[in-house]
C-alpha cells in the first residue's frame, strides 16, 4: 500500500453519473500514479507547493516595509529519515510588500527533484502570486498562488517507466495560521497533462481540512486523503 495515499470511491451512483459528465482519459498514466504525482508536487516532504507556500510565509514575517522588493536565491537539499523519500531544489525568489493593497506579491522559478517510493522527479516550475492578511490583527494570512511545472517523472517499475508531464496548481486563498505557520484551510485547483503527446488530462482538487492533512478529489469523483 503507498504511504500517505489511499483511494476511496464515492457511492457508486455518484460516480457513475461523475463518468457520464466526465472523460476519463487514462492513456500511459493511470488516475492512482496521476494522484500520487499530484500528491508529491503538493506535499512539503517533497518540497511541493505546501513548502514553497511556508516559505513566503516566512518572507511576510520579514518583511514589513512597503515599496522594497528584494531577492533571494535558495537551495536546498534533504533526507527525510521518517519518509522514504529525498529532494532538492534551486529557486530564485522575488518578493515586496505592495503599499497600495499591503500585499507580500511573490514570483519564483527553479529546478524542483525528488526521489520518493514510486517515482522520482525532476521539473522547471515558475510560480506567481501574493500573500495578504499582513495586518497584525488577523490570524492568518492568506496564499494565492499559481504554479506552473514541466518536467518528467520516473515510476520505480519493471521497465522504469519515464512521463513526461505538465503540472498546474493554482492556490486559492489558502489559510497559514500565524503562529504555527502552518495551513489550516483552502483550496489548491490541480491539473496534470501529458507534456508532449496530450494523451491524457486529469483535474481535481486538494482541500486543506488542517492538522497537517487534507484530501485530492479528482474529475472521476475519487477521492485521495493525504496528511503529511
Amino acid at each position: 500500500m503507498r504511504p500517505k495515499l489511499l483511494v476511496f470511491l464515492l457511492l457508486a451512483s455518484a460516480f457513475t453519473a461523475c463518468k457520464k459528465s466526465t472523460k476519463l482519459n487514462q492513456g500511459p498514466l493511470s488516475e492512482q500514479d496521476a494522484a500520487e504525482i499530484l500528491a508529491n508536487a503538493i506535499l512539503p516532504e517533497y518540497n511541493g507547493l505546501l513548502a514553497q507556500a511556508g516559505q513566503a510565509v516566512q518572507f511576510s514575517h520579514k518583511l514589513n516595509a512597503c515599496g522594497s522588493t528584494k531577492d533571494s536565491l535558495i537551495s536546498a537539499s534533504n533526507v527525510h529519515a521518517n519518509f522514504p523519500s529525498s529532494c532538492s531544489y534551486h529557486l530564485a525568489w522575488t518578493y515586496g510588500l505592495n503599499c497600495a493593497t499591503n500585499q507580500l506579491n511573490i514570483n519564483y522559478s527553479g529546478q524542483t527533484t525528488y526521489d520518493g517510493a514510486h517515482f522520482s522527479s525532476s521539473m522547471q516550475k515558475s510560480a506567481t502570486g501574493f500573500v495578504s492578511g499582513m495586518d497584525a490583527g488577523l490570524p492568518n494570512y492568506q496564499l494565492n498562488l499559481s504554479v506552473s511545472g514541466d518536467g518528467t517523472e520516473v515510476k520505480k517499475a519493471v521497465g522504469a517507466t519515464t512521463i513526461k508531464s505538465h503540472i498546474e496548481l493554482k492556490a486559492v486563498d489558502l489559510q497559514y495560521n500565524k503562529i504555527s505557520g502552518l495551513p489550516v484551510s483552502g483550496d489548491i485547483d490541480l491539473t496534470i497533462s501529458d507534456a508532449s503527446a496530450s494523451a491524457y488530462t486529469y483535474t481535481g482538487k486538494f482541500t486543506c481540512t488542517g492538522n497537517k492533512s487534507g484530501q485530492i478529489i479528482l474529475n472521476s469523483g475519487n477521492v485521495y486523503p493525504i496528511s503529511w
